[in-house]
């Protein structure tokens, strides 16, 4: 049982590891609005462009002709567009490791409901992280490259210290369920054993079956999010090709792993 929580603590890390064909390196950070998109470090605007295709080079507005202008709204929407799909894969890699987990505890205790207590400080620890990257203010989405290698440090000493503590809880909240069980249950001991190990069984096929789907369609968004970020990668080129004043601020830098 303890291998099986184990391996649901760490099945969002798991899965997006499985569903990256290529890692974006993001040094600055983005910030998306209703009306522009803006390039910061440390707050301060090294690009912004407005959805009509208006420049603006550390908050003065950069004189561009008609093409120029097009294919900076053109770039523009892609970030934005990638920048939201992000924030879904986030959010739907988060929402499935929590699915997983509670129907592990569902599973091997009959309650349909997993202690919150148990739950919330791993949860919370990497939600705050995540939240750090990347989060929505209203109309506002922050993307914060600078702050990516805190996401790496999420999955550290502290991660593993509070996954340890949930999987204490929670195995001894099992054990409980599953001691009474045993001896409240009809038939001799051995019966009981075996009515177990088949709910084991029965329970651990109905999870790997429930979450293939949804760990299929997760490698699937990652997969498109990577070649959406490819395309990206390259109208940049072009962009920066069209208009030197912007190949200081490359924002798509992509290492594709699937060869590797």
């Amino acid at each position: 049982m303890r291998t099986l929580l184990l391996i649901c603590c760490v099945f969002f890390v798991g899965q997006l590891s499985a569903a990256e064909n290529c890692h974006l390196t993001l040094k600055h950070d983005l910030r998306i609005t209703a009306q522009d998109v803006s390039l910061q470090a440390e707050e301060q605007p090294l690009w912004r462009i407005s959805n009509s295709g208006q420049l603006w080079l550390a908050e003065q507005l950069h004189p561009t002709d008609a093409s120029t202008a097009a294919l900076l709204q053109q770039y523009q929407q892609s970030v934005r567009q990638q920048a939201f799909s992000t924030l879904n894969l986030v959010n739907n890699a988060l929402q499935l490791a929590t699915t997983a987990l509670e129907q592990t505890f569902a599973g091997l205790t009959g309650q349909s409901d997993m202690e919150q207590s148990a739950l919330q400080p791993a949860f919370a620890h990497l939600r705050q992280s995540l939240d750090l990257v990347v989060r929505q203010q209203g109309d506002t989405l922050l993307l914060n490259g600078s702050k990516l290698e805190q996401l790496d440090q999420a999955f550290g000493p502290e991660f593993d210290a509070a996954m340890e503590d949930m999987v204490q809880q929670l195995m001894g909240n099992m054990l409980m369920h599953v001691g009474k069980s045993m001896l409240s249950g009809s038939g001799s001991f051995e019966d009981r054993m075996n009515a177990f190990g088949e709910r084991m069984e029965t329970m651990g096929e109905q999870l790997e079956q429930n979450m293939q789907g949804k760990a299929l369609a997760l490698e699937e968004q990652a997969a498109t999010l990577c070649a959406e970020l490819e395309q990206l990668q390259q109208l940049e080129r072009q962009l920066q090709q069209q208009l030197p004043a912007m190949q200081p601020f490359t924002l798509v830098t992509l290492h594709n792993t699937k060869a590797e």
